[in-house]
């Protein structure tokens, strides 16, 4: 919404502009103002055993940690070919544009308010299906779409299929972590910001149309991860965690 506004009025290059002055304003409050919130007692030391436990190497954390890196691909591509493909392929104006974008924006914040709502009805496990399922169908709906609405609705897909499985796939790869988790959530971070680069800049070094960028990761992020969400189960622990807090 905020981008929209300031589209109407102002080139394009001050979105960016907009972003930096974002970054700075929370580094300096993360800076100046915020309070540390770690304990003032010295935690105490961690057995060898329980942190030789919690290994980064381990077939669920990498399952999960490729499911969540080809889930922030997707986004990602969409948002680096989205203004290509609305603005050239599609006609769209500058206004235009930037309420489909809106309209997108909208998609993604309802569909992620929904998602505790649904978890209580359903399990993580199915939400995570679900996003890929959406993956999948916005890959076929764009390779087969002839007008803009079909385009739209595709993209749609891509919003409410990352809004409902990325933060359920997050939460269950830093699950099994309890003195790890920083560094678990480090490897998570550079993963995903790593694979996505690469991804674009394979696909913009082949020469693939903006179109067909985002219909390759689609369709390949679907059936990779839907592969490994029914091939590598949680550990047991955490599923009765998952189990738990879906009942309660």
């Amino acid at each position: 919404m905020l981008g929209h506004l300031i589209m109407l009025k102002y080139p394009w290059q001050s979105l960016f502009y907009t972003m930096t002055g974002m970054g700075v304003m929370v580094a300096v409050l993360s800076v100046f103002i915020l309070r540390e919130t770690r304990p003032t007692a010295p935690p105490q030391a961690a057995s060898p055993q329980h942190d030789a436990g919690e290994s980064l190497l381990n077939r669920f954390f990498l399952s999960r940690l490729l499911i969540t890196t080809l889930s922030v691909t997707v986004i990602l591509t969409y948002v680096n070919v989205s203004p290509v493909l609305m603005m050239e392929e599609m006609g769209f104006d500058r206004g235009t544009y930037s309420m489909a974008m809106a309209l997108m924006a909208m998609i993604s914040m309802a569909v992620s308010f929904s998602t505790p709502f649904a978890l209580s009805l359903f399990n993580p496990r199915t939400l995570m299906l679900t996003s890929q399922v959406l993956f999948l169908a916005a890959g076929v709906t764009l390779s087969l779409a002839t007008r803009q609405a079909v385009t739209l609705i595709g993209l749609g897909m891509i919003c409410a299929g990352f809004s409902v499985g990325f933060g359920v796939a997050m939460s269950q790869a830093l699950g099994p972590f309890t003195l790890r988790a920083g560094v678990a959530s480090s490897v998570l971070g550079i993963a995903q910001v790593c694979g996505s680069s690469l991804w674009i800049w394979l696909a913009a070094i082949i020469g693939l149309s903006a179109m067909n960028m985002l219909i390759g990761i689609l369709i390949a992020c679907s059936i990779v991860s839907l592969v490994l969400l029914l091939v590598v189960t949680p550990p047991r622990v955490a599923q009765y965690d998952e189990e738990a807090a879906v009942e309660s």
